[in-house]
């Protein structure tokens, strides 16, 4: 279980880092996330498993001490008896406890050496943890900014896109309708040199220029 800490909080470390530079996918983050969930749970279990065992332990040391001092006073009354055949009896039985009071101390010791470093990783991971969530939403809320920011540019790129387009399309509008009314006037103005209201604008500069030269050779005559 320490081995599995100590690799979740170096898990978390290196997404911890990542995620201050760029956002992971969301199916990545999740599973980073449930998983070092998950092993920070199992690391609790096992912390519950230590202390649990950390208090049979106890007990049967306090039971082992009480059973050595009943011993040890059944002892006494022996010796002072004068049966020293009990008296050894009682004795070998005392060094049996002894041993195994020796025994419970070690594991109690180990026990709580463990228990004192997966409490110390848990700490940590918690911590860990909890900055790796922090800089999960704030990567999120930076995601969510910039899909905004991309929503609202996307928008204002199509309206752009969209007025050059009415712009455009009102130009050719506009031509069309001064071609209409162009053709029109000619049309117009055709019918008038036609009934000959007015003069054929093709071909009045030549009357003109002929009505100036006949002026003239009337002068010469």
């Amino acid at each position: 279980m320490p081995n599995a800490i100590r690799h979740m909080l170096t898990s978390l470390r290196a997404s911890v880092q990542e995620l201050g530079e760029t956002l992971l996918g969301p199916e990545l983050d999740a599973q980073r996330l449930q998983s070092a969930q998950a092993d920070l749970r199992d690391a609790r279990q096992h912390l519950e498993t230590l202390l649990t065992q950390q208090l049979r332990l106890g007990r049967e040391q306090e039971q082992g001490a009480q059973e050595t001092a009943r011993l040890e006073d059944l002892a006494t009354k022996a010796l002072a008896q004068g049966r020293e055949d009990l008296a050894e009896a009682l004795a070998d039985r005392i060094l049996a406890q002894q041993a195994d009071a020796q025994a419970r101390l070690q594991q109690l010791e180990l026990l709580g050496t463990q228990a004192q470093q997966l409490r110390t990783q848990i700490q940590a991971a918690e911590a860990r943890l909890r900055e790796f969530e922090r800089e999960l939403q704030m990567a999120e809320t930076r995601a969510a900014v910039a899909r905004t920011t991309r929503t609202v540019a996307d928008q204002l790129a199509d309206g752009a896109a969209l007025r050059r387009l009415r712009e455009r399309r009102q130009a050719e509008a506009d031509r069309s309708a001064a071609a209409a009314q162009m053709a029109g006037e000619d049309a117009l103005e055709r019918q008038l040199v036609e009934a000959g209201l007015m003069p054929d604008p093709a071909t009045e500069p030549r009357r003109r220029l002929l009505e100036r030269l006949r002026a003239r050779s009337q002068d010469l005559r």
